[in-house]
């Protein structure tokens, strides 16, 4: 099961990032297809798993959003 409902940055060369503010590439479309990205790179992967929060982050309510 993929998690669809997320966002990412594409810069004019393309590179994608999950935010315009977090500098960190997770590769580039002009060598992968977007979705292949998003779903199969370690950095988005990292970001969606949950068990990576600590501290306060990890008993939000907000968590989820």
């Amino acid at each position: 099961m993929h998690d669809d409902c997320g966002f990412v940055f594409v810069s004019a060369t393309g590179e994608v990032y999950p935010s315009g503010f977090l500098a960190l590439s997770a590769g580039n479309i002009r060598e992968k297809p977007l979705l292949e990205i998003y779903r199969n790179s370690e950095l988005f992967r990292k970001l969606r798993d949950r068990s990576n929060l600590k501290g306060k982050c990890r008993v939000c309510e907000f968590g989820d959003v």
